[in-house]
């Protein structure tokens, strides 16, 4: 599964938030058009950033942006921070930031969860981060790095 549209330059930010538990269909279908609109609207510095959103394996939540144009500052951030809070508050799921990294930085640029075989299973099965995660707080500012 490609994470990435094409159109997107190698240096592009990417946040993948993981929820504790997957997403219904129905709350999908939902989120999908709430992330379209969101990342549509999304502007730093009143530019309009080139972002996208997906969803992936019906438990991850990606926001990308690409930075050759206009970059996302703290403000933004915190934007994005604030819509995930949403989603929260609308699903009753709990996100933690699994991954914030420069899509260059990510190997193979697909996320693919790989077994202790070393292979790629069909269905992940559960989610274990190498590093620890930062929880989406209620209490002032939680934005995630890059």
């Amino acid at each position: 599964m490609s994470l990435l549209d094409p159109s997107f330059a190698p240096e592009s930010r990417v946040w993948i938030y993981q929820s504790n538990r997957p997403f219904s269909e129905a709350e999908e279908q939902e989120l999908a058009a709430e992330l379209k609109e969101f990342t549509r609207q999304w502007v730093s510095h009143n530019q309009r950033l080139k972002a996208a959103g997906t969803i992936l394996y019906h438990r991850f939540i990606a926001l990308m942006v690409d930075e050759n144009q206009v970059g996302a500052g703290g403000c933004s951030i915190d934007r994005s921070v604030a819509f995930l809070k949403q989603v929260q508050a609308t699903t009753g799921c709990g996100l933690l930031l699994w991954r914030a990294i420069r899509w260059s930085a990510f190997p193979g640029r697909n996320l693919r969860p790989i077994s202790k075989a070393g292979k790629y299973p069909a269905t992940p099965k559960c989610w274990t981060p190498s590093c620890a995660p930062n929880r989406i707080s209620n209490k002032g500012s939680s934005s995630p790095s890059g």
